[in-house]
């Protein structure tokens, strides 16, 4: 015979818990309690309790691939059950080595998590990137970052799968890996809101009052969406912006390990920069490759150093249309210079550079319509 508990209070109690390799976190003993023993197979209860509230409690969590323990206390845990309706709420404080803490409150029906119904609300301090990202990196592809984060974020769940979630992100001091040894930081500041929603077929995100801060330059306030969705002819993203800065993204893609390495060592031979104005791009893949893509953005301060045959320069500004089949590229610039590394031994200064150029691009190769280009030198 099981007893259901209605009611319970609970000060000083200690728990234990384990992280796994795969993600899973499993609650091993709660006070004197071993739970793979008093419960056959490990299996948690079929009823909670109707009210539960603990206090002062210690959560002791093993990773045990690291083999390391941490402790987190006090915890306090208020946990109301009325008719199969659930309401939890929780304060966390975290070790040094993870954050500063957690809050949480969730509201949910039922206890089949496929049939899972509810709400989930969590604010988290000054979280540590670098343990954060080796954590979920054992259940999802997360790449290894330094910094802290506070984040703030509501979830709609149904049938056990989110269907929308919203927030605020503030991060500081952002680095990826470059090297064995080495870090770069990418961003001193990077915060704004967002809110994710599932879609038929795929899902849509947009960012809100986005602001960036790198080493080289801070970002104007700026918007961002993403959709992305999938049919049988392939998969589509699309992505709108405000503002963006190519020269950042390039310096930050250059150090995810996902990179193809000749893709890498272009990046970094060429520098490229430019602020993006209204920055459009819209791309089809399926199993077979990139199958279309469409590319629109003004632009300013452009650049990039000679590379791979290529013409290098800087301080170029336009708009630039761009697809499988061809593209537009329209000049008016204001005191910048050219770089043509295999014609000249220095950079060719000008103070002014209109003009336009076209290219189609066929399956035996690509033809362009000259250049029409009109420049004043300084």
């Amino acid at each position: 015979m099981r007893l259901h508990l209605a009611q319970g209070e609970v000060s000083g109690l200690a728990v234990q818990a384990t992280y796994a390799a795969d993600g899973g976190l499993r609650i091993t003993k709660v006070g004197n309690a071993d739970l793979a023993q008093e419960l056959p197979g490990g299996e948690a209860p079929r009823q909670l309790p109707a009210r539960v509230h603990l206090r002062e409690t210690t959560v002791q969590l093993t990773d045990l691939p690291s083999g390391k323990t941490f402790s987190l206390s006090p915890v306090a845990l208020d946990l109301d059950n009325r008719g199969g309706s659930y309401n939890l709420a929780g304060y966390v404080p975290l070790p040094d080595a993870l954050g500063s803490s957690l809050r949480f409150r969730a509201e949910w029906q039922g206890l089949d998590p496929a049939a899972l119904t509810g709400r989930l609300y969590v604010d988290a301090r000054r979280l540590h990137l670098e343990s954060l990202s080796g954590l979920l990196g054992r259940v999802a592809p997360v790449p290894a970052l330094r910094g802290f984060a506070d984040v703030e974020l509501w979830t709609d769940i149904d049938a056990g799968s989110v269907t929308q979630a919203g927030g605020r992100v503030a991060l500081a001091n952002v680095a990826l890996p470059r090297g064995a040894r080495q870090w770069r930081t990418v961003a001193s500041q990077l915060r704004g809101e967002f809110h994710w929603q599932q879609q038929t077929a795929g899902w849509g995100l947009a960012v809100g009052k986005l602001a960036v801060s790198t080493s080289s330059r801070v970002w104007p306030a700026s918007e961002l969406s993403l959709r992305f969705r999938q049919d049988e002819a392939g998969s589509y993203l699309d992505l709108a912006g405000s503002y963006l800065h190519l020269g950042d993204l390039a310096a930050a893609a250059a150090l995810l390990p996902t990179l193809p390495e000749e893709l890498r060592q272009r990046l970094e031979e060429a520098e490229p920069t430019a602020a993006l104005q209204g920055p459009r791009l819209a791309l089809h893949w399926s199993t077979d490759g990139l199958e279309d893509f469409k590319l629109y953005s003004r632009f300013s301060e452009g650049g990039m150093q000679p590379a791979a045959g290529w013409p290098g320069g800087r301080g170029l500004g336009g708009e630039l249309w761009a697809s499988r089949d061809g593209g537009r590229l329209r000049l008016d610039s204001r005191g910048g210079e050219l770089r043509f590394a295999r014609l000249f031994r220095g950079p060719l200064p000008f103070h002014s550079l209109q003009g336009e150029a076209f290219w189609r691009i066929f399956q035996w190769g690509v033809t362009g319509m000259p250049a029409r280009l009109r420049g004043r030198r300084t």
